[in-house]
C-alpha cells in the first residue's frame, strides 16, 4: 500500500496535471513524477508535487485507508477534539471537515483562544464556551416593532 495523499489524474499537459483529491482539484508539477501519467491515473501528492504514480494493485488499498481513518475516527461516542499533522492543508481542511469533532488542530495541539468557541460533537457535550457562541447560551432573541406614527392601527397593521 502506498503511503501518501492520493488523487485522480483529470487531465495532463507536459509538465503539470489536474488531480480531484475527493472533489478538491488542484494543479500539481510532474518534474519530480517517478513514472509517466496519464488522465485516470492515481498519484500521490506531497507539497504540490506528485511524487508516484500508483501501481493499479495498490489504489483500493491506499484510498480504502483513509476511508477508513475517518470512519474509526467518527464512530466513537465523543467528539471534542482532534488533530492532524501534515505538510498538505488541503488534505488536513478535508480531514477536519469530515471528522466529527468540536474542535480540530493542525500542525499543534491543545491551543485556546478566547474569542474561539470550544465544545464537542455528540456525548461530548453540549454548546460552546468562549466566544461569542458561549454568550448565545444566556441569552434569547426576541423581535419587538414600534410604531411611531401615533396613528392607531387594526389587526395586521391596518
Amino acid at each position: 500500500m502506498c503511503l501518501g495523499v492520493p488523487g485522480r489524474v483529470v487531465s495532463v499537459t507536459e509538465w503539470t496535471a489536474v488531480v480531484d483529491f475527493w472533489g478538491v482539484r488542484r494543479e500539481v508539477r510532474l518534474d519530480i513524477v517517478d513514472e509517466p501519467v496519464q488522465p485516470g491515473d492515481y498519484v500521490l501528492n506531497h507539497v504540490g508535487f506528485a511524487i508516484r504514480r500508483i501501481p493499479a494493485e495498490d489504489i483500493e488499498g491506499t484510498l480504502a485507508m483513509y476511508e477508513d481513518l475517518i470512519r474509526q475516527a467518527n464512530e466513537t461516542i465523543y467528539g471534542l477534539s482532534a488533530g492532524i499533522w501534515t505538510r498538505d492543508i488541503t488534505r488536513a481542511h478535508r480531514f477536519a471537515k469530515a471528522v466529527k469533532a468540536g474542535v480540530v488542530w493542525i500542525n499543534t495541539y491543545n491551543m485556546f483562544n478566547a474569542a474561539s468557541p470550544f465544545g464537542g460533537y455528540k456525548q461530548s457535550g453540549y454548546g460552546r464556551e468562549m466566544g461569542k457562541h458561549a454568550l448565545e447560551m444566556y441569552t434569547q432573541v426576541k423581535s419587538v416593532w414600534v410604531d411611531l406614527s401615533g396613528k392607531p392601527i387594526g389587526w395586521f397593521g391596518k
